[in-house]
């Protein structure tokens, strides 16, 4: 048996079978969440108003380029690229270990900071409500801060040798070759052994710390500002816009109850948009929490657990199911508006064949009545 399998049944814990789920699990959805985020790119890519004017699009373009890195490299690819014999389905060798541990590294901490990018842009519009000017001055730094992050973090492993087979996968690993950490082993470690793993790990867990707090917490005061603008305006609405009614149609007549009336509607179509763009947030972010919390509690448990304890196959499992999964998700909430206009175009058809019925109801009847046919009541 490979020596790294054996290290992870004998050691973490964990049994043949589950290193195996762990293994191919990842391919399928990681590939399903590749899909997904290649649909998002392509879509906003073929569309100028999208690439060109639009921050929300251009900031999904740039989340869903590095979740498909990050899909590919670290979920996609799995062992493939660990030193052959070393590993179940390993097939690779150091180099490739490191070429994929660096751009999972790009990916896994650019994703998450992209969520804070996209969350940071509903908190200017909806909380704030920046003008589109004061958003573009601000738009470049969005986007540079997790790629600086996530290239940062890649060549720091790099530089300092500390990638290598990690569970599944390449990234910050315990040593390499994993006989070199064994007690009286003469084996000299290529790669880690000095502590790498736990100190890139401690920067993986606050990256994802950071991002999971700072999505929840921004969320939380656009949720509260839009709800407070709603409660607001129907606590006020029927009073104040009655006797503004009176008022000016004492002064001006018929046409400033049209005039109020229109500025009504346009103010109600003001606040439909603004929840749906919160709606669409919200889900935003309880995707990027539900793929993140997994690996947080195994960093976790890793920290607090003894040699003796191995891992948590059922995290294990988790991890591999979940945290593939953001481009996957991310599709079906950017699809959220054309599934809206598709109900609502269903609704009017529907709508449209009931009138046309009544309206070809109605004529027969008068039709029959015409003619002295009995007809029912």
């Amino acid at each position: 048996m490979e020596s790294w399998t054996e290290h992870n049944i004998d050691i973490v814990g964990l049994d043949y079978n589950s290193l195996k789920a762990n293994i191919i699990i990842p391919k399928i959805t990681g590939t399903l969440s590749m899909m997904g985020s290649f649909y998002i790119i392509q879509d906003i890519l073929r569309n100028p108003h999208k690439r060109k004017v639009s921050f929300y699009h251009r900031l999904m373009l740039g989340l869903s380029v590095s979740d498909t890195i990050y899909s590919f490299s670290a979920f996609v690819l799995t062992s493939w690229p660990m030193p052959r014999d070393y590993f179940i389905m390993a097939a690779g060798n150091v180099s490739t270990c490191d070429a994929s541990a660096f751009v999972s590294s790009i990916g896994m901490f650019a994703t998450p900071l992209y969520n804070c990018s996209l969350v940071t842009y509903y908190l200017l519009q909806l909380k704030y409500r920046w003008s589109d000017q004061r958003i573009r001055d601000v738009e470049k730094y969005l986007h540079i801060v997790p790629w600086v992050v996530g290239l940062g973090v890649g060549v720091a492993g790099l530089a300092t040798k500390a990638f290598g087979p990690l569970l599944t996968g390449c990234w910050a690993t315990q040593a390499y070759p994993i006989e070199c950490k064994y007690p009286g082993s003469n084996v000299e470690c290529i790669r880690g052994g000095n502590n790498q793993q736990l100190y890139f790990g401690i920067l993986y867990f606050f990256n994802i710390l950071f991002a999971i707090l700072y999505v929840s917490i921004s969320m939380f005061h656009v949720y509260k500002t839009v709800i407070t603008i709603e409660r607001n305006s129907e606590k006020y609405s029927f009073v104040f816009t009655l006797t503004r009614l009176r008022r000016r149609q004492h002064d001006g007549g018929e046409e400033s109850w049209v005039q109020e009336h229109n500025n009504k509607k346009r103010r109600k179509n003001l606040r439909k948009r603004s929840r749906r763009v919160m709606v669409q947030g919200l889900l935003y972010s309880v995707a990027m929490i539900l793929i993140s919390i997994f690996p947080l509690v195994a960093f976790l448990q890793f920290l607090i657990r003894s040699n003796e304890t191995g891992g948590i196959p059922q995290i294990e499992i988790c991890i591999a199911i979940f945290s593939p999964l953001q481009g996957f998700f991310n599709t079906f909430i950017y699809l959220m508006p054309v599934f809206r206009k598709m109900c609502k175009a269903a609704r009017r058809s529907e709508r449209s064949k009931e009138e046309e019925a009544k309206k070809n109801y109605n004529t027969n009847y008068w039709n029959a009545k015409k003619d002295g046919v009995n007809t029912p009541s």
